[in-house]
């Protein structure tokens, strides 16, 4: 691609003084103290000739003047007086102790995104350790595995199922939450799980009027029927410890069985 005229006349023209000076030192410009040149328009080549010189067709004429000999160098100026010393500075404020040990964080200030507070560093199973920033108003963290504040336990996973619930609360019957040992929990008692949270059987000696018992006292008593209903005579339950000698469904005497639940007539 051609260069623009004007950048390389620029290019020649710089190569043309070194030409130039070598022209003069053998004198073809005599005690002239302008050099002449022809410059292709093209190329930008150029080349040094006489003043009275006519340049060919696609050349233009350049002219400069010449450059003399530079002089020799002077001596170096003395060196300036050097100013007075400044004033020493104010004392920076006291920083804050220094950091041996890991532990040492602990209290030192910090910042929660606007908020102002102090590390936190507290030691959990295993010797694991939970650093925070604490700021006013933070309360424990129920699940970061740290028993602190007024959690009963934290073991720092979300199965609700284990030793410790999701509150950081000890299990128990009737958290609503089904744990060890536990046939049921739902929170309170109904029709298939009882306060002891076990699944609500007639005879396992816990009433439960929600499953249709009326006692339980895991058999047969003077106050229950082994079917989880009040004893009476005629119901078809011959209970020996409510006085009962037998009982054929009925109060009706002369079929084996009195009225009132007894062999004599």
């Amino acid at each position: 691609m051609r260069r623009p005229v004007a950048v390389a006349v620029l290019a020649a023209l710089a190569a043309a003084l070194v030409v130039a000076a070598a022209a003069l030192s053998a004198g073809s410009s005599g005690a002239s103290d302008t050099i002449t040149a022809c410059v292709k328009k093209s190329s930008g080549a150029a080349r040094i000739v006489r003043a009275g010189t006519r340049c060919k067709r696609g050349e233009r004429r350049v002219s400069w003047k010449r450059i003399g000999l530079a002089g020799r160098r002077g001596a170096q100026g003395a060196t300036g007086a050097q100013g007075l010393q400044g004033q020493q500075g104010t004392q920076g404020m006291t920083g804050e102790p220094g950091i041996d040990a890991f532990n040492d964080l602990d209290g030192m200030s910090c910042t929660r995104g606007s908020d102002e507070g102090t590390v936190d560093i507290v030691f959990g199973m295993g010797g694991v350790a939970r650093m925070r920033c604490v700021v006013p108003g933070d309360g424990p963290v129920c699940g970061d595995g740290i028993q602190e504040g007024g959690e009963a336990c934290d073991d720092g996973n979300t199965n609700p199922t284990d030793s410790c619930t999701n509150a950081c609360l000890l299990p128990t019957c009737g958290d609503n939450v089904r744990q060890g040992s536990e046939q049921c929990d739902t929170g309170t008692q109904n029709s298939y799980c009882d306060t002891d949270c076990s699944t609500a059987v007639c005879g396992d000696n816990h009433v439960n009027a929600q499953a249709g018992e009326q006692c339980d006292t895991g058999g047969y008593s003077a106050s229950c029927d082994n079917d989880c209903t009040a004893p009476a005579c005629g119901d078809g339950n011959t209970n020996l410890a409510f006085g009962e000698q037998c009982d054929d469904g009925n109060i009706v005497s002369g079929d084996g069985c009195q009225s009132d639940c007894t062999f004599t007539p």
